[in-house]
């Protein structure tokens, strides 16, 4: 058995390279997942919902606000993994159905250095993005996408009602004291810089696959023969054509300039 995780940024192309997978056999989550997050792409997210309930819940309970660009200390991330002990090994045991199994969620890369251990033979590959290009899109998508979807998503990830109200006031205080984030290119470009410098950290002496957004663009076919030959898969014509196909213009929007 091998875990598969992908770490990457959001709009950084993780849905493409989640749909590699898929298609490739990995097991990414249930097919009802993974067509979550339509209003943000139209063919879904390719997220596992377990995974993204868990880590999100880690991160609240370390004190984030819920957009996730406000990260909390290593210490207190350390606190809320400990806390949430359980609810990761049941994760975990609920989501490892398959030879390859793994799961996309653009913020695991804060606890996957503390759950590395409960992985099984576990195989990281980390997707870069030119960091200009993941600013702006960042900011373009922040303003193009119905805000009320995207934060109904984030609080259908916490069921208590309790957590959700205070998920809420952490959001509006934050923005109240920190004003608009998501349209703050320097800020967004210093956050992703050092976000790409932890997932170097966390998966040093790891098995790690590091791959670039623009070749998995340009060189996809290479780029998805680097994949498997990574995870020592066999190679199977059928479900590497759909792999490859999973990559175009009308799914991967940045081919065109739009975001």
């Amino acid at each position: 058995m091998k875990t598969v995780i992908p770490l990457c940024l959001l709009r950084s192309g993780s849905t493409v390279l989640s749909g590699i997978l898929h298609y490739l056999g990995v097991y990414m989550g249930k097919k009802s997942d993974l067509i979550k997050g339509q209003h943000v792409n139209k063919y879904g997210c390719f997220e596992n919902q377990d995974f993204l309930k868990l880590s999100h819940r880690i991160l609240y309970d370390a004190g984030s606000s819920g957009i996730y660009f406000d990260y909390p200390s290593e210490s207190k991330i350390k606190q809320a993994v400990e806390k949430n002990w359980e609810l990761t090994l049941e994760t975990i045991a609920r989501n490892r159905k398959e030879p390859y199994w793994g799961w996309k969620d653009p913020s695991s890369f804060h606890i996957i250095y503390y759950i590395d251990s409960l992985l099984e033979n576990p195989h990281y590959i980390i997707l870069k993005r030119d960091v200009k290009q993941i600013a702006n899109s960042i900011m373009k998508i922040s303003v193009q996408t119905n805000f009320y979807s995207s934060f109904n998503h984030e609080l259908s990830l916490f069921d208590n009602h309790i957590y959700r109200t205070y998920l809420v006031i952490r959001l509006l205080a934050n923005y109240f004291a920190n004003g608009r984030l998501l349209e703050n290119k320097k800020f967004l470009e210093q956050l992703i810089t050092s976000s790409y410098s932890k997932m170097d950290k966390v998966t040093e002496n790891k098995k790690c696959l590091i791959i670039t957004f623009d070749d998995l663009l340009n060189k996809s076919e290479k780029t998805i023969k680097q994949i498997t030959k990574f995870l020592g898969m066999k190679r199977d014509k059928k479900r590497f054509e759909k792999a490859l196909n999973f990559v175009q213009p009308e799914l991967v929007s940045f081919r065109k300039g739009k975001q």
